[in-house]
This record gives C-alpha cells, sequence and structure tokens, in this order.
C-alpha cells in the first residue's frame, strides 16, 4: 500500500524489529510487524516500545491487521475501525474491569481514545464513505497492478464463502484433534489451504442464512485480550456486555494502546466462533490496510504536526498506569476466580462444607483422640489403597467423629498440594439431592477445587451437558491422578437413599476407586447388613461415645444447667456419673439427658429426673417422649409454636433455613398481605423447641437434631401434630396468594431474584405446596389460589426455572405461560384436584409451550394421574413445541410404569421429537434400563438415529457408560457397528470415554476395532488423548490392530499423544514393538517434531539418540493385512513384552 518505498536506516542493536520505510502521500510511513508466529497483548507492546525508542520524533500509530466480527452487523471481508462508541473509548480490554458493590464485575474502557488528529480524519472519512463511497476497491486494483503475485492470496475470489452458524452450535471438532494445531497458534506454517479446518462435517441446518452484499466500513468499539475467542456463546456474551455497541474482537490493540496514541484498523477474517479457520485471513488483512491508507489520504500534515510525539504521550500515561496495575490485575483474577467459582457450582450445587464446619462447632474440644491413636487408622492413613469401616448404633457420634478425621487429614496434610482430601455427609433430609451423580460430583468438585491444576481442568470440562454417573467417575478418574495420594471420608452410608439401587451404585462406584485408583476411603454407618458387606475384609473401627469423652462433653455444658449446680461439686459429679451411666456409648443421649436438666427449679426435682433417665433398647423414644412433655407444659402459645415448628421442619421436601421458617410460621391463614410484626426471633423458636431443633451456623438451615428424631416422629407424628400437610398446604397457598403476587410473573431476571430474597418463602412454596397436597388435603385453599390466576402464574415462574449456574440472560422468563390448575393437578399427581377442574378445563388444555395435563403428570411419573387422564379420554400423542411426547417425558424421566401405562393403550412406540429423539433413545442416554428392557419387549426401533449427532439408542448409551442398558439393547438385536453423522461407531465412543466394561463387551460381541470414523480416525486415535491406559492395552493385545496406522493428515496415534501430552500413552506406544516413531505426517511433522513442539526435551532426546544409535537397517516382520516394524536391542520386560533398552531409560528420563 505504500507509494514509494524509501531504503532501510541503521536502528539500536538492542531493536529486534524489522522495519519497512515508505510514504503514503506527504506522510513518512514505518511498518513495523509482530514477530513470526506471535500474538497477544505483550508482544505488541514490545514492538511499540522499540519503535518509539528507534523513531523518537513518531507521532502515532495505525494497528492494521485481521480480527473476529461480532454478527449480524459485520460481516467476513468487512473492516472494523475503532472509534469511541458511548461511554467506551474505540478499544476495550474485554477481560479486565472493577469490582461493584455487590461483587459484580463490570469491564470498563481503560484504554486511551484515538488521538484527535486521527478522530477528526476518521469524521471526514465516514461522511465521504455516505456521499461517495470508499476507496478501497481503487486502492485493490492498484495492489493488482504493482503487485500480481499477491493477487491469489489476498484479493477475494469464489473459494471464500461467507459462513455463519448459530452462536450454540460448536465446530465438529473430530477433524480439529487429529490437525492438532495449537489453539493459539495463528501462524500457517506452509500456508497450504489443505490443512484448514473445514466445516463439510458441521451440521448445515445450523447455519444462519444470510444475504450476499458488497465489504463496508463499521466504525465503533473494538475489544481486545490475550486469548483468542473461538465461542460463539461468550462472544454473544461480550456483545451483551457492552450494551451491544461491539463490532469486532482481536488480540493486540489493548497492549498498544495502554501507552500507544493509536487507532486499530480491522478486516474481519471470522466470526469469533469454534468454527474459525484461517481462509480469508489474507484478504481481511488487504481490505484493512486499502482502508488505512484512504485515512492517511485524508489526514492532513498541520494537524499532525500539532500532535504530542509519542514519546511525550506514553510518559504522561506510563505514570497513571503504573498506580492502576497492581489493582486491575487484582481484579482480573478475582474475575477469573469467580467464573471457575460459578462452574464448580454448576458441577455440584452441594456444598458440604458449611455442615462440615457445622459439626466442628459442636465437637467437644480433645474428643474422639481414642479413635485418631488407634493402630488401625494410623495404618489407614500411612497406607495406600486402603478402607477403613465405622460402624456405630445410632447417637453414638458417627457424624462428629467422621468431622474430626476430617479436621484432622485436612490439617495435617495442609501444605501438601499433592494430596487431596474430599467428603461427603450423606443426610436422610437430602435424598433428592443425594443421587449417585451428585456424589460423585461433590467429590470430584473438591478435588479440583484444590488441585494445583484447577483451572486447567476446569477449562477441560464440557458444561454443554451435565456428565452421567459413568462418566463423572471417569472425571473423578482423571482427577485422582492428578494427586500423589487422595482421601476420602463418607458419613452416614445408611442415610444415602437406597431406594432405586442408588446407595448400592454409589458404594460400588467408591469401592472401584479404592480399587483402581488407590484412594484411602473410610466410611461411617449404622449396622446395615447391604453396608457391612461391601466392606467385607476390610479393617474396621466401631465408632462409641468413649466414657471420657462423655464426661468431657457433660463437663463442658454443665453452665447450661442451674445456678445451683455451678457450686456443687458433689452434684456435677453425680450429674456426669449419672448421664455417662444412661448414655451407654451414645452421644447424642447424653446431649437429650443433659436437656432434660435445663429447665429444673430445685436440687430434689433435678436428682429425680437424673434417677429416671432412659436406658436400653428404647432410651431415645423415652428422651423424645420427655421432650414433648417438656414442649406441652409451656404456655400455649409456645407449645403451638414449637409443634408448628416441629411439623414444618419434620414435612419439609427440603431444607428450610431460618429466613424461610420464620416467614412460613409467621403466615396467618387467609391473609392478603403478609406482616413482618408476626415474625419470631429464631432464638425464640429453637428455645421452645426443648433441644429437638438446631440450625446450621455456616449456612442457616434448620434440622432436627437427629436422624433418629425423624424416625421418632415417624412413627408419632399423628399423635403430635395431626392435619400437619393441610395446615402447610394452607400455608403455602396463602403466602403465594399475597397481593404482591397480582404483578404476575417478574418481567426481568433482577426482578425475580428480588422477588426470592424479599419473600424466601415463595420459592419453597411455589415448588412443594403440591407435594404436600399430594399426601392428604382439603380442595378449598387449593381452589381458592388456583382461581387467582396472576399469582398461580407467579408461583409458576419459581416452579419451573431451572436451577442451574451459570444462569444465561432472560432464564426467567424462559418458561411457559398460560399454566392452569389442571396442569399442575399433572404436574403434582393430584388426581382428586383434576377431578375437581376437569369441567373448568378442557382436558387437553396446552399452554405456551403446547403441553398438556397428561404430558406433565407423565413428565413427573404419576402414575394414577395418568391413569385418570387417560381414562377421560386425554390424547396421548401430543407433543410439545420441541416434539417431545408423553411417553417420551416417561422414558426420559425412567418411570416404567408410566412407560407401560401409554404403551398398553397404543402410545407410538417410536414418537420422535424435533431432533428424532425417540423414548428408546432417552432411556438410553440416561441409564433408564427397566425403561429400555420394557420398550424393547414392544418392539422399539433400537435404529433410529437423531438428527442432532446422528447418534442411535446403542451409541447414546455407550457415550454415557451405561453398561447394562448396552447390554440389553445387544440382546435385542442393536446394530453394534451403526455410526453417528461423524462415522464414530459405539467402540470408538466407549473407549474414547474410557468405558473399558462397555469396550470389552462390544468386542465379545464382534465389534471391528479397525474401523474408522470419517476423517480416518479409529479407536487408537481416540484413546490415546485419554488416560485410560488399561483400556489401550486391552486393544493394543488385539492383532488386527495397526498401531501405525494413519489418519486423514498421516498423523499416527503416536503423534497425537505426544502432540495431546498424553505420556502415559506414550510409553504404552513406544514399548508395543510395533510402534514406529520416525512416521511422518502429510506436512512432515514426525513424534520428533511434535515433542519439539511441545517442549518435551526428555522425550525429544531420547528419540534423536534412539534413532543415532541404529546401526542397521529395521527389521520388517509380515503379519497378515500389516508391516510391522520391530525396535533393536530387544530385552523382555516383567510382562514378557519385548522392549527395546532405549525404552527403559526413557521411562526413567520422562516418568521417574
Amino acid at each position: 500500500m505504500l507509494d514509494e518505498i524509501h531504503p532501510d536506516l541503521p536502528q539500536p542493536a538492542d531493536d529486534c524489529n524489522a522495519y519497512t520505510l515508505g510514504s503514503i502521500g506527504l506522510h513518512n510511513i514505518i511498518i513495523a510487524c509482530l514477530p513470526k508466529g506471535m500474538i497477544g497483548l505483550s508482544p505488541a507492546a514490545t514492538v511499540a516500545a522499540n519503535i518509539v525508542r528507534t523513531f523518537p520524533f513518531i507521532k502515532f500509530s495505525m494497528m492494521v491487521g485481521i480480527g473476529g466480527g461480532i454478527p449480524p452487523k459485520v460481516r467476513l471481508g468487512d473492516v472494523v475501525i475503532g472509534t469511541p462508541s458511548g461511554l467506551y473509548p474505540g478499544v476495550v480490554q474485554w477481560n479486565k474491569g472493577k469490582m461493584n458493590a455487590g461483587g459484580v464485575f463490570e469491564r470498563t474502557g481503560s484504554l486511551d481514545n484515538p488521538p484527535r488528529a486521527l478522530l477528526s480524519a476518521i469524521s471526514k472519512l465516514e461522511t465521504k464513505h455516505e456521499l461517495r463511497g470508499s476507496r478501497m476497491p481503487e486502492y485493490l486494483e492498484e495492489l493488482k497492478r504493482k503487485w500480481p503475485n499477491l493477487v491469489p492470496k489476498y484479493m477475494r475470489s469464489d473459494a471464500l464463502k461467507d459462513i455463519l452458524f448459530r452462536a450454540d452450535y460448536t465446530h465438529n471438532s473430530v477433524e480439529e484433534g487429529l490437525r492438532h494445531d495449537d489453539d493459539d497458534d495463528d501462524d500457517d506454517d506452509d500456508g497450504n489451504i489443505d490443512r484448514e479446518p473445514s466445516c463439510d462435517l458441521c451440521d448445515q441446518s445450523q447455519i444462519i442464512p444470510t444475504r450476499p452484499r458488497e465489504p463496508r466500513v463499521h466504525f465503533g468499539l473494538i475489544a481486545s485480550g490475550d486469548q483468542v475467542i473461538k465461542d460463539g456463546i461468550f462472544r454473544d456474551q461480550l456483545k451483551s456486555g457492552f450494551n451491544g455497541h461491539l463490532l469486532c474482537v482481536e488480540t493486540e490493540a489493548a497492549g498498544l494502546m495502554h501507552t500507544f496514541p493509536c487507532v486499530v484498523i480491522r478486516g474481519i477474517c471470522d466470526y469469533a466462533d469454534s468454527h474459525k479457520n484461517k481462509s480469508w485471513q489474507e484478504h481481511a488483512a488487504a481490505m484493512a490496510a486499502a482502508l488505512a491508507k484512504e485515512l492517511l489520504g485524508i489526514l492532513q500534515v498541520p494537524s499532525v504536526q500539532d500532535e504530542r510525539t509519542a514519546r511525550d504521550s506514553m510518559n504522561i500515561m506510563h505514570k497513571a498506569i503504573l498506580k492502576q496495575n497492581d489493582s486491575i490485575q487484582c481484579l482480573t483474577s478475582a474475575a477469573e476466580r469467580e467464573q471457575e467459582e460459578r462452574i464448580l457450582k454448576w458441577l455440584s450445587p452441594i456444598d458440604y462444607e458449611a455442615q462440615h464446619f457445622d459439626f466442628l462447632e459442636r465437637r467437644q474440644p480433645e474428643t474422639g483422640e481414642w479413635l485418631l491413636n488407634s493402630v488401625k487408622y494410623q495404618n489407614w492413613v500411612n497406607g495406600r489403597g486402603q478402607a477403613l469401616f465405622c460402624p456405630g448404633i445410632p447417637g453414638a457420634g458417627k457424624t462428629i467423629m467422621a468431622a474430626t478425621i476430617i479436621d484432622h487429614l485436612m490439617v495435617t496434610h495442609h501444605s501438601e498440594s499433592t494430596i487431596g482430601v474430599a467428603y461427603i455427609y450423606c443426610d436422610f433430609r437430602r435424598k433428592s439431592d443425594q443421587t449417585v451423580n451428585n456424589l460423585l460430583a461433590s467429590i470430584l468438585k473438591q478435588l479440583i477445587k484444590h488441585s494445583p491444576q484447577r483451572s486447567r481442568f476446569i477449562q477441560e470440562l464440557d458444561i454443554s451437558v451435565r456428565p452421567t454417573s459413568a462418566k463423572m467417575f471417569v472425571n473423578l478418574r482423571q482427577v485422582i491422578g492428578l494427586y500423589s495420594k487422595v482421601f476420602v471420608v463418607v458419613d452416614a452410608l445408611d442415610e444415602c437413599e437406597a431406594a432405586g439401587g442408588c446407595r448400592a451404585r454409589f458404594m460400588a462406584y467408591i469401592k472401584d476407586l479404592q480399587v483402581k485408583c488407590g484412594i484411602n476411603l473410610l466410611a461411617t454407618s449404622r449396622f446395615i447388613f447391604e453396608i457391612t458387606q461391601t466392606f467385607t475384609g476390610d479393617p474396621s473401627i466401631e465408632i462409641r461415645a468413649a466414657l471420657v469423652d462423655i464426661n468431657k462433653y457433660v463437663e463442658g455444658h454443665l453452665d447450661r444447667l442451674p445456678k445451683f449446680v455451678r457450686g456443687n461439686s458433689t452434684l456435677k459429679g453425680d450429674i456426669k456419673k449419672g448421664i455417662s451411666e444412661a448414655a451407654d456409648g451414645m452421644f447424642l443421649l447424653a446431649q437429650l439427658h443433659l436437656d432434660s436438666l435445663v429447665g429444673k427449679s430445685s436440687l430434689k426435682s433435678l436428682r429425680s429426673a437424673l434417677s429416671k433417665l432412659s436406658t436400653g433398647s428404647q432410651a431415645y423414644d423415652l428422651a423424645y417422649d420427655n421432650a414433648m412433655a417438656r414442649i406441652e407444659g409451656q404456655m400455649e402459645e409456645q407449645e403451638e409454636l414449637a409443634k408448628q415448628t416441629l411439623a414444618l421442619i419434620f414435612h419439609a421436601k427440603t431444607p428450610l433455613n431460618v429466613e424461610q421458617l420464620q416467614h412460613a410460621l409467621a403466615t396467618e391463614l387467609h391473609e392478603s398481605t403478609f406482616d413482618t410484626e408476626n415474625l419470631s426471633q429464631i432464638e425464640d423458636i429453637i428455645d421452645v423447641c426443648a433441644g429437638l431443633l438446631t440450625v446450621n451456623e455456616e449456612n442457616k438451615t434448620v434440622r432436627l437434631v437427629h436422624y433418629t428424631t425423624q424416625e421418632y416422629f415417624e412413627r408419632t407424628h399423628a399423635r403430635w401434630f395431626p392435619e400437619a400437610n393441610n395446615k402447610i398446604v394452607s400455608i403455602c397457598t396463602t403466602y403465594l396468594s399475597f397481593e404482591v403476587f397480582e404483578s404476575g410473573p417478574c418481567l426481568t431476571d433482577d426482578m425475580f431474584e428480588d422477588r426470592l430474597r424479599t419473600y424466601p418463602f415463595y420459592d419453597y412454596a411455589s415448588r412443594h405446596w403440591g407435594h404436600h397436597a399430594y399426601l392428604n388435603s382439603t380442595l378449598q385453599d387449593i381452589c381458592c389460589f388456583l382461581d387467582r390466576t396472576p399469582q398461580l402464574e407467579a408461583s409458576n415462574q419459581a416452579l419451573q426455572v431451572l436451577d442451574q449456574v451459570p444462569r444465561y440472560p432472560n432464564y426467567s422468563r424462559d418458561i411457559p405461560q398460560g399454566i392452569t390448575g389442571l396442569h399442575l393437578a399433572g404436574y403434582f399427581g393430584l388426581s382428586d384436584l383434576a377431578v375437581h377442574l376437569e369441567m373448568k378445563y378442557k382436558i387437553d388444555v396446552r399452554d405456551t409451550y403446547g403441553r398438556t395435563p397428561l404430558w406433565y403428570a407423565s413428565s413427573t411419573g404419576q402414575e394414577p394421574t395418568v391413569a385418570l387422564l387417560l381414562g377421560k379420554g386425554a390424547d396421548y400423542e401430543v407433543k410439545d413445541q420441541f416434539g417431545k411426547a408423553p411417553l417420551a417425558c416417561a422414558a426420559h424421566l425412567g418411570s416404567e410404569t408410566v412407560t407401560e401405562q401409554l404403551v398398553e393403550i397404543g402410545a407410538d412406540i417410536d414418537t420422535v421429537d424435533y431432533l428424532e429423539q425417540t423414548p428408546l433413545a432417552f432411556a438410553a442416554w440416561n441409564g433408564h434400563q427397566s425403561v429400555v428392557e420394557r420398550l424393547c419387549h414392544h418392539n422399539a426401533n433400537t435404529e433410529i438415529a437423531d438428527t442432532r449427532h446422528g447418534q442411535t439408542p446403542l451409541l447414546g448409551a455407550a457415550t454415557n457408560g451405561h453398561l447394562s442398558v448396552v447390554q440389553t439393547l445387544l440382546k435385542n438385536g442393536a446394530d453394534y457397528e451403526s455410526k453417528d453423522k461423524y462415522g464414530r461407531s459405539a467402540l470408538l465412543v466407549a473407549a474414547w470415554s474410557g468405558f473399558d466394561d462397555i469396550v470389552r463387551l462390544l468386542l465379545s460381541h464382534g465389534a471391528d476395532p479397525t474401523s474408522s470414523d470419517d476423517i480416518g480416525r479409529s479407536v487408537l486415535f481416540y484413546m490415546v488423548t485419554t488416560e485410560h491406559v488399561s483400556v489401550l492395552e486391552r486393544l493394543l493385545d488385539d492383532d488386527r490392530l495397526d498401531v501405525n496406522i494413519r489418519d486423514r493428515y498421516g498423523s499416527t496415534p503416536l503423534s497425537v499423544a505426544i502432540c495431546h501430552n498424553k505420556l502415559s500413552m506414550v510409553e504404552i506406544l513406544l514399548a508395543n514393538p510395533g510402534t514406529c516413531p520416525e512416521t511422518e505426517d502429510r506436512f512432515g511433522r514426525s513424534a520428533l517434531w511434535w515433542a519439539k513442539r511441545k517442549g518435551l526435551s526428555g522425550l525429544e532426546k531420547l528419540l534423536c539418540s534412539t534413532a543415532n544409535a541404529r546401526d542397521e537397517p529395521p527389521v520388517v516382520l509380515e503379519k497378515p493385512g500389516k508391516r510391522v516394524r520391530c525396535t533393536y536391542r530387544d530385552s523382555m520386560n516383567e510382562n514378557g513384552r519385548k522392549q527395546s533398552a532405549s525404552l527403559i531409560i526413557m521411562r526413567l528420563v520422562i516418568f521417574k
């Protein structure tokens, strides 16, 4: 683009920039490029600093290059010039900002505006474009004449296609994995377009249609940062974060504009999404250069002369920047940490940390020492891969002891980052939360959170879909491999849900982790046969409250007793002795007995109570009877408050926190407003409950004091608080009918979240009023609530909003509207209510998503209500807006009974949704083996593939590791060689995910291990990118496999393993006598090339020394269908396999 090229000038020895000098019009021009292969803020800043030292009188710069466009306004081939927009300067650094009140991270425009002379010229340029159009085509024609050799590379041709995919559709990365270019490597070694990742395998239906148009110039905001953006959703979030002003993203400008007066001009070469490639880069660069030349033609020389020199501007800015750097860096780190925490919360919303610290607070100091000092415990702590089982009778103090053990482990290994500690506190009150998936996810979350490689592992998590239990287990094995030792403590295994095999499956997983990954596992439990059998053969220590510990507890709580006790040492001794003897190894009983003495007003009454302390098998029931008698002995208002509180806590479907409990208790039935003056203090609430309630001080949840308290009320609740569920329904419906909810659903996320904060019982009441009504309730209060349409829709908003982290914009409005009482009757399974409402609504009344009452009843597995609605003639083939029918809902949920009901009445067993997913596909994907069996029994089609990934039910089950489902499908004739739209078979996806049981099963059925996908990728290529050593070893034992198989790019499994830094897989491959490390791909890249590229110096030296040491040509053995190269100086390893001497060295070099 230069009009003239000038000769080079001498430059300082320490200036490594390469300059091209020349002129455009009357302006002298210095062109400096970033060093080859380098991108980002720091290299750009270094180049700028060198320019100013060598050319001290330079005025300002134009940063001309390429960037990613923000659709739909900006298209490929357009040019964006950075100019101030709204509150922002021409360029903003998108990953820096400030922390506002409330912890909200806000990006700010901390970079300088372009110089005034350039802004004036840009304004004039914009006006000229509006009047006469741009001169860029003229300059490009001039380039053709002057430099014809550049035409094929830099001019636009028909080969350049402007294709924009939906933001949420990610690129088919199968091809990417084989190219194994670095994500941040934007240079092209040889310019060969064949190396570019194409979108040929991407779903063309995900393309957003656009009309062809001429290139345009845009004036506005450019975002700059150190990271290349390849995520359409994140790109659109950035745009929203800058109030829609954003036009372009790039990676260098912020490094320059921090200090250097500058304007940024970017030709658009991609859409900053996962489909990013380099095809448009040269043409986009030419367009940007043409616009720069046009701008310089408008820029007046006198206005340039009036500007400060760049050096002066930089000195002024440097002082200000020094003051801000430290604080901005801290804020950036805080924002990154916050994002990681959001992802970890998405992985597992369960956080046991609050419970743990609450239990530690309750622990009497210096108790539990006997266990920590025991030989069995010390052996467990110092060993590896061991299990220790700690059973105990109810109330023996197992949970407090577990907390003591966890604290001991965390304190002991606090400074050792290679030792991990994770723990689970099972709780009978959290059965719905404590699924196998959530329990494994919690362990995974804790180990990731405290790992030195936390950030890397979080970045590698696929958060587009929640992992299945089997996939969670695979992730766990990978994370455990990052530690030298891992301790996992599981408290109260007996309180883990036994129904549906949940507890058995969870125990199988954690025992597998102990055996296969070498974790140290400790579990506490009651004496349950199933649990005891699981730990047969493992060391065990029975947990009982030691006499010395009970005495310490009583001694530590004597100040709660009447004053006449405190000065009477004899009485104190009698109290300790009486409680200790009556407790008989049960810590809880000691606590209850001590509570029973608190209210005594005389020495005689206290000694009388002491002599009657309950003992033996009925001790707990007698102690709880005593507590309830004390409650009934209070004043009437206190008694009523205590019983209502205990009823709410006992019957609550999820734990209530302090504010929720206070609001529920303060709700006055059939009133239309909430009166804050009716709120009770939590201290008063706890006091009137006679020691039967406790508050977790960390998360403020209120719970019964022990599992045995729950069991006591399960036997006696009808005696103490009859009709409690009816009362709770009335409280919920009254609360939801308040006038404040007459405005209906909230219009924004902020308004919705403010409503949740202001009315804390609103969320619980919305989600659970129907669950309480299901047990036993009159219809009067319910119908009164359902007749209030605005309040009903406000309640539906809280009911249907998904509990997900992170939340997406407008999540609170992304729910069906037009919900009716009949829909909710179906959702909650309220058959009596459905009968009552059937005359008011059509049986197939639809909400705005097209869902009917039968649809909701099927989606929640309400068998009696489904039968009722079908009997009333409900349409069982009706589909919602996503094409999902009731049968698909039941199969997705895993409800065998509802599935059978719908199939028996004639529902289409192969009904498909908008992605062509069948009920069998939903059941197989989610691992519902009994439903899969039922559908197969009715001849469901096993070969229908969805349109998203082309997966059959077998492929879905193999992807998620559902072994029993895979077995059932194979038994029913599923084609194990069927492939998805990328050419991947069930064997391939199972191997990639590390499900070795499924790999073994498929191979036993005859699955072909040599089969490859659409880009020539066989099972070996997928395996070497994982950590599943056993699966790879099993595959290499198959003579049909060629260890040197090459893909479309000529890559081998060895080169792919090195590229992905999978050194354990490299070791196995090189240990195989057939592996040929010298094989080069189409671009001349061998294993040695990748070792150098990845900085694996030990492996690089080894490969070089191995090659140089060979004195003879390689021996080639002929085997059926392949040629196998053998290594030299072979010796035998411990497994009887041949292994070269160089390999023995390599094991020391790489893996020592």
